[in-house]
């Protein structure tokens, strides 16, 4: 099964909704290309990083039927890791899923 950036975006913006749903107004983000998640003016508390991550991990597994593991304490704290922005997080997992891929 292919499964490129454009689907991988697009579960990424319903794990954005799943958890923007839980969230206060101003808690919630807006999932664009360029927003800042983690670190220094990231839109997500460290335990929203975490709940988001494990949205889109769920949401990965069942799309590729298979286990998709995102986490990564290690690469959270990087400042200009993948878990960045949005798009940085979007290539991260099209890089571990094609990395993956059987």
């Amino acid at each position: 099964m292919r499964f490129d950036r454009d689907d991988i975006f697009k579960v990424v913006l319903a794990a954005a909704a799943d958890l923007n749903a839980t969230q206060t107004d101003e808690e919630r983000f807006d999932p664009a290309e360029t927003t800042l998640l983690a670190g220094d003016g990231g839109q997500l508390t460290s335990l929203a990083v975490v709940t988001f991550i494990l949205g889109v991990e769920e949401r990965l597994s069942e799309a590729l039927s298979r286990p998709v593991s995102l986490f990564d304490e290690f690469l959270i704290a990087e400042p200009d890791g993948p878990f960045r922005t949005v798009g940085s997080f979007v290539d991260h997992i099209h890089a571990v899923v094609t990395a993956t891929a059987s």
